[in-house]
């Protein structure tokens, strides 16, 4: 009997410092702050245009790298571009850190440039950009034309017909 009692003792002691235990846990954690995620911010769209003005069938190019993000690096956000802003995007989502894009407009006018940055959690920002786009009028690309004088060809190698006219100065010889 003595021995039964105290197996019942300590059982009881052991289950009084389990209960104790447990509520002790139960209650520190309750009171406790729960860990803190970082929050996510959205990115910060910008980006440049190079040349920042043109004439109809100028390819310019747009570069996103001066955007953004708290929590990403440039390389880690999409981009994508509207570059008429006829509201429909005209790239699909791509990495800024494969280059500038370009584009070539066909007609002059003013257009607004739209680029939008999504981050990896999904928030996005954009920046609209003005871009001006002028006629390129009757400015026509030179014609390149060129001539050697004297000819290359020496006098006794000429055909007839392409003799020169006048006598041409003799060089002299060196020693």
């Amino acid at each position: 009997m003595k021995r039964s009692l105290r197996r019942l003792s300590l059982t009881l002691l052991a289950s009084t410092m389990m209960l104790a235990l447990f509520l002790r846990v139960t209650a520190l954690a309750g009171s406790a702050t729960p860990p803190q995620t970082p929050s996510n911010t959205p990115p910060t769209a910008d980006f440049t245009i190079d040349p920042p003005q043109g004439v109809a069938g100028t390819i310019f190019f747009f570069d996103p790298s001066p955007s953004s993000d708290n929590e990403d690096s440039l390389a880690w956000l999409s981009v994508r571009w509207d570059y008429d802003g006829d509201g429909v995007w005209d790239t699909t989502w791509l990495n800024p850190g494969n280059g500038p894009s370009w584009h070539t407009y066909n007609a002059p006018g003013t257009y607004q440039v739209k680029l939008e940055v999504k981050d990896t959690g999904g928030l996005t920002d954009m920046k609209v950009k003005t871009l001006q786009v002028g006629d390129p009028g009757s400015n026509t690309p030179p014609t390149a034309r060129c001539a050697v004088t004297p000819p290359l060809v020496p006098p006794e190698r000429r055909s007839p017909s392409a003799q020169p006219t006048a006598a041409m100065p003799k060089t002299p010889r060196r020693p």
